[in-house]
């Protein structure tokens, strides 16, 4: 019997997004919800300093958002526009 309180989580990583350790960025924020690149890095098992460029190119192509609770994706229909 399946739960009701079942959550579907969309994985379409948006086509900008090409590196592997860029696509695993941005799915840990879509999963995790906003995140700070220190939570990326205990969420991933990273360094800081590994994935502070990777944020930065998702930030400059638009597919995350700084907040001031952390980095958070934004999707590919909000990046096109």
């Amino acid at each position: 019997m399946r739960s009701s309180n079942q959550v579907s989580l969309d994985t379409t990583v948006p086509s900008a997004v090409e590196s592997s350790q860029a696509k695993l960025v941005y799915l840990a924020l879509a999963a995790a919800g906003p995140a700070t690149t220190g939570d990326l890095a205990a969420m991933l098992d990273e360094t800081r300093l590994a994935l502070l460029p990777v944020v930065g190119t998702l930030e400059e192509r638009g597919l995350v958002v700084r907040r001031p609770d952390g980095y958070a994706a934004v999707g590919e229909q909000r990046a096109t526009r």
